[in-house]
């Protein structure tokens, strides 16, 4: 995969929306943003099983759009304005959407789908994905989606 492709798409939208809304409030910049150029990254990770060096590349760019969109000065830290505006990075992102993912196919009607999710509960992959979060398997998304704000909250803001 050439990952310059994905920061050079990503980065043309989101210069883009920057420059289309240029009087617009911060928090409509983030909500065009969120729109427009997020969803690029997003589908990059999800169609790819990255790894954690390109995971955290992406997650440069994420802080990049925030640095661009809140602050003036490119070494400030974005990960307390992330949490703040109630976000959470790239990384975080991409394995609550993968674990959210994950229990959507545990609890799927379908036998044959509900039994190679049975198989896969006791994979190491997917253990050490429920033990980052502090979720059991069988936990709603909705809790799911808490633990890794929190988890995020806790290891980036605090």
């Amino acid at each position: 995969m050439n990952w310059e492709q994905v920061r050079k798409k990503f980065f043309v939208a989101l210069n883009s929306v920057l420059s289309n809304c240029s009087g617009a409030s911060d928090l409509m910049k983030l909500y065009l943003y969120e729109s427009y150029c997020l969803p690029l990254l997003n589908y990059v990770i999800e169609s790819l099983d990255p790894s954690k060096k390109t995971l955290r590349k992406l997650n440069v760019y994420w802080y990049t759009a925030f640095r661009k969109i809140f602050l003036d000065e490119p070494w400030e830290p974005v990960n307390g304005l992330i949490g703040a505006l109630g976000r959470i990075n790239l990384e975080f992102t991409y394995y609550q959407r993968k674990a959210c993912f994950l229990n959507n196919m545990l609890n799927c009607d379908n036998c044959f789908v509900y039994h190679i999710m049975a198989l896969y509960l006791h994979s190491n992959e997917y253990e050490l994905l429920c033990k980052s979060a502090g979720v059991s398997p069988y936990a709603s998304k909705n809790s799911i989606r808490c633990h890794f704000g929190e988890k995020f909250y806790d290891a980036y803001v605090l």
